[in-house]
């Protein structure tokens, strides 16, 4: 089930789950996103940010719209998607994002 932060959602059986914790990015986005669907609706569940659950730094590509890195970077897309293997310039490698996720992984467990 895919819900938007702000849609009112019925927690009320998240009280009665002692054990849960929630692990989040440290973004700004997913804080705000655990702020609005917990915290107004009066539920504590106590809440860990960490960076590696940040989602990946695309360097140069950031805050640009796909069609103009389409037009300016070709050669990182095919059909107009992402080639997620490459880097993108100044940007997170894909074994570098594998490598904080594996970390948070044996961290976890």
């Amino acid at each position: 089930m895919h819900i938007k932060s702000k849609e009112i959602i019925d927690f009320t059986e998240l009280n009665s789950i002692n054990d849960m914790k929630i692990f989040s990015s440290s973004s700004i986005r997913c804080r705000e996103t655990v702020y609005n669907l917990f915290t107004n609706l009066h539920v504590e569940i106590p809440t860990v940010y960490l960076d590696q659950l940040l989602e990946r730094s695309m360097g140069r590509f950031e805050g640009k719209k796909r069609d103009e890195l389409v037009t300016e970077f070709p050669e990182y897309f095919i059909e107009d998607k992402f080639i997620f293997y490459l880097t993108p310039p100044q940007g997170e490698s894909y074994g570098e994002i594998c490598k904080r996720a594996d970390m948070f992984y044996k961290w976890f467990l």
